[in-house]
Parts: structure tokens; sequence; C-alpha cells
């Protein structure tokens, strides 16, 4: 971290690395350096010299010493503040001293429930719900969750890890699955069979069906509801050829989560649709299980062959979630059939979304035999739930309970969130 260094003035100093668990870097001065003052909130809390071997700074200033390394190691009972600011001061010899910029620093430990009021309504696992109420004591976290909060919130998060201590196991596992996810789609972007071998026509020539940025949303959204304690099995309607399937098998099995694939594996059922045939987006059964086998992890998934008005019947299905890209209005409303045991705290995942849909004052219903809108609109209104989401990307849409359910996050946030992993 290029926090300071001053090379026109007597001392010279640069300081590495800052968090909420050390400071680490280098100091010198021609007229000698006595001490080193660590402050925080501006009380001294240690005092070392440099004494650790740089040859890296040798070898870049002419005359440096070989020991101007040095380091701190802060304790618990070092803060005063929940963000607490520290300053180096480097004293010189003949009392001259020279004191670097104040560094904020978040003073946080741990995971406390005790915060977690409110967290039904935040887009965060809730152990980072947690960290963020505790960084802010006026408890801004506890009020409604806008999208100008999700970004402040994202900020918060991005200074508490470059800041922040590293035992914070809860925040550390929550950002290596997110980096282990996403580098895990982004090779299955790269191999996945790119062509539907078996196609007709244009609109399905291409087996992949969707971005990495929709399944990645869809696999955040699972680690938050895991986090909430909420149980149940993932619920995937149309599978095509099995690209989907594969990426969030990989998440529901990194997550403990079991998943159902419904699909008829002979494409779409006959419709009055003038843009779609029967057969369309065909996927057979062992094509489907061998793509998954290859990109996935087949052993966390169910396969449900047949159309879903058939099937549907003879499942006692208790859906965690739902991801549907199903095409028809009929097959919507199939699915919707099992929207009530969907908890109310979760959501619905839809393709064949666009951002025009999702207007301030409400889901627009699209009518039509090749919209799925409809059927979901319809579906949260018979199970007396009150219907919000919001357009996430490619052409995929999230829906859920105004009052009481989960929201899920605008993808841009997610995917600084998701850089911050690989920073």
């Amino acid at each position: 971290m290029n926090l300071k260094n001053l090379f026109g003035s007597e001392v010279k100093y640069h300081l590495d690395h800052v968090s909420a668990d050390y400071i680490e870097g280098w100091a010198f001065s021609p007229r000698g350096l006595n001490s080193i003052e660590i402050q925080i909130d501006g009380t001294a809390v240690g005092v070392i010299k440099p004494t650790l071997c740089r040859p890296d700074v040798q070898a870049a200033i002419p005359g440096a010493p070989a020991d101007t390394g040095f380091y701190f190691r802060f304790s618990d009972e070092s803060y005063r503040s929940r963000q607490a600011t520290v300053t180096v001061v480097f004293k010189q010899r003949l009392g001259e001293q020279l004191a670097s910029d104040p560094i904020r620093i978040p003073n946080l430990h741990g995971y406390d429930r005790s915060t977690n009021r409110n967290v039904t309504s935040s887009p965060f696992p809730s152990p980072i719900h947690s960290i963020l109420c505790q960084l802010r004591e006026e408890e801004v976290y506890n009020a409604p969750w806008t999208d100008e909060l999700v970004h402040q919130a994202v900020q918060d998060l991005i200074f508490v890890v470059q800041r922040g201590t590293r035992h914070l196991p809860h925040l550390y596992h929550y950002l290596g699955f997110l980096r282990m996810i996403w580098a895990k789609f982004e090779f299955d972007l790269r191999y996945f069979p790119k062509f539907n071998e078996s196609s007709t026509s244009d609109k399905d020539s291409i087996a992949i069906a969707s971005s990495i940025q929709e399944m990645f949303s869809i696999a955040h959204y699972l680690y938050v509801l895991k986090s909430r304690g909420l149980q149940g099995r993932f619920a995937e309607f149309g599978c095509f050829k099995g690209f989907s399937t594969s990426m969030l098998s990989e998440a529901c099995f990194q997550l403990g989560i079991p998943m159902d694939v419904f699909d008829s594996f002979a494409g779409l059922p006959p419709s009055d649709s003038p843009y779609y045939r029967a057969g369309d987006f065909m996927g057979s059964l062992p094509e489907v299980r061998r793509n998954v086998s290859s990109f996935g992890k087949i052993e966390s998934v169910t396969f449900h062959p047949g159309f879903f008005a058939d099937t549907l019947p003879k499942v006692d299905l208790q859906p965690l979630c739902i991801w549907m890209d199903v095409d028809l209005e009929s097959s919507s409303r199939d699915v919707m059939t099992v929207l009530g045991r969907l908890p109310v705290e979760s959501c619905l995942f839809s393709h064949e979304c666009r951002p025009e849909h999702f207007l301030r004052t409400g889901i627009q219903a699209i009518r039509g035999t090749d919209s799925v809108m409809g059927p979901i609109v319809d579906g949260f209104r018979e199970n007396g739930r009150e219907i919000t989401g919001r357009f996430l990307f490619g052409n995929t849409g999230a829906f859920w309970d105004r009052r009481y359910g989960i929201p899920v996050m605008p993808v841009d946030e997610l995917l600084r969130i998701k850089d911050l992993a690989f920073s």
C-alpha cells in the first residue's frame, strides 16, 4: 500500500502495509532516527525502531542503511473506537519529528449476532451484515436497503478488507466462495461445448443460453439463503444442454444444497407460439448428464425428465430457491404450481426478462404465449405475496415478496465484491 513516501524530507519512509492487525514499512533519516511512535486516536500505543534488513531499500535509495525495516502488531486493547485513526510519528535526533497522514482503521472482531436486527431485508449474508453493522455505530444498516445503501455497504466492505483484521473467518469464507465460484464459472464458459449439434434453427444453435454474471448472482443468493439457515432444495426448470446446471450444481455442492433439475429432455412442449416450435432447445438426458459430469457436480443433482405438468404432481418438491428458463407462458404457469412452497423469504429467478419489465411502480405483467411474466405475477398474487424484484443481467430477473423477501443484490455491486476477492 503506497500510503506515503516523502523523499524530499529529512525522514524517508514508506508504509508497506497498514491494517487493524499490524503496520509494516521502512524508514531512515540521514540525521539519525531515534524511534518510531505508533499512535491510535492521538494516543501512543507503542514505540519501535527500524531493525529489519531491507536490501530492496538499499538498492533503490543510495546511502540508505541496511536496517530500515520495521513492523508493529496491534493488540485488542490498542483501539478506542470502531473506526480508529492510526498515525506513525518518526522522531529524529535533536528533537525533530515527522508524522504520517492519519490512516483510518476498522476495529472489528468476529461475528456479533446481536447486530443482526433487520438482517432479513439485507442482500448480504448474515455474518457480513453483522460486520457492516459493527462498523457503523449509528446503525445505518438497519435502515431500508436502497441501492444507494448497498453501494455504501460495498464501499465499507472494501474498507474492511483493505484495512481490517484478517481474523474475520466468516468474511474470508465469503470472499473465498465468490472467488472460487467465479473462477469455476469462467472455466465452464471457456470450455463448455459451444454449439448445439442437434439444432435445426438459429435460435437454439448456441448451446450456452445464459451468462456467468446471471449464474453468479444466483450462486451468491444461495449463499445468502444458506447464511440465514433456510432449508430446501434448489430447483431448476429448463436446463437445455446443462450449462446453467453445471455452474449452479457446483455452487450447490459447495453449500450443501441438493439440486432438482426439471426438463423434458426432448425440447419445448407444443404451444401456440409463433416463434417457438415443439422440440426447440432440446438436450437429451445422456447429453446433459455428460456435460454436468464434466463441468459441474452431478452428485448434487437429481434429474426429473418429462414435461412439468406431468412430473411436478408426482414430486414432493420443497424448493429453497427457483431458477426457471422455460420460454413459454404455459410452462411458466406449470412452474407456478410450486411457488406456494417456496419460503416467503426466498426469490424466484427467471430468464426471458428485460429491464422494461421492472418499473418503479411495480412489475409489468407482459402477457402472451412467449411471455413468462404473466404467470409469475399471477402466482405471487394468488399466494398472497406482494411482488417486487429487479432486472439483473442478460435476460434474467429476480422476483421476491416486498414485505418479507430477501432482496437480490444488484449485479454491478456484486461484481465489485467479486473484484475485491481477486485483489
